[in-house]
């Protein structure tokens, strides 16, 4: 894991595009930015819920 959003911020750990985000809830899934990859993985602690970015941008729930 390269980033996460924490209080509403997008944190990036490193400056390139990360291929997961770690997330406290889905609701922190719109302080991604646009540009981050398709396929890119958003998950909470656990992997308990899982979102994947879809080719149209939107996020499918993959475990909810």
């Amino acid at each position: 894991m390269k980033h996460y959003v924490k209080n509403g911020e997008y944190i990036a750990l490193e400056p390139d595009p990360s291929d997961s985000v770690m997330v406290t809830q889905q609701e922190d899934l719109q302080y991604i930015p646009e540009d981050v990859p398709i396929g890119t993985i958003a998950f909470t602690a656990g992997y308990k819920k899982i979102w994947q970015k879809k080719i149209d941008g939107d996020w499918e729930t993959l475990v909810g």
